[in-house]
């Protein structure tokens, strides 16, 4: 078993790469049609194309998920919701798992990423860690933004 799972893995991961990219291409078209179409209200269609994008992606990469604890969430109110971090894939598990509209802190870092920097600086309130001004500016928006009824997903 343990053979046949090395001479799998490569392809596997491939494919999962693949799949990856073409969602991250056609995203960098689809994200400014949500956007233009939705004028300011963009956040709930975004995040569910991002929850389609992530559920197709799982799907497409075998792999399998269980979400609980939905009865806890009133879609009436805004939520911070705390993530793990622990890896690259616990973002697609939150954007499958999280049935509201929601924006994500992120480090300010990721919006210079090639590509998928675009599409973070849609549905990101960034923030320099190693800046006070830049922290107490994302604390504002992230305020704003529970006001405004977006959820925050941290990942510490």
């Amino acid at each position: 078993m343990r053979i046949l799972f090395k001479i799998i893995q490569p392809f596997y991961s491939l494919w999962a790469i693949f799949v990856f990219f073409l969602f991250v291409f056609v995203s960098l078209f689809i994200a400014p049609l949500i956007i233009i179409f939705s004028g300011k209200n963009y956040i709930r269609p975004l995040m569910r194309y991002y929850r389609l994008w992530s559920d197709t992606w799982i799907f497409l990469s075998f792999m399998k998920t269980d979400f609980s604890g939905y009865e806890n969430f009133s879609p009436d109110r805004s939520y911070v919701i705390a993530g793990t971090h622990s890896s690259t894939l616990d973002m697609f598990a939150c954007a499958s798992a999280i049935k509201m509209p929601y924006k994500t802190l992120a480090k300010a870092e990721m919006k210079k990423m090639p590509l998928i920097g675009y599409l973070f600086k849609i549905a990101c309130v960034f923030v320099d860690r190693t800046n006070p001004e830049s922290r107490k500016k994302s604390l504002d928006l992230m305020e704003q933004n529970l006001r405004e009824g977006t959820s925050i997903l941290i990942m510490p």
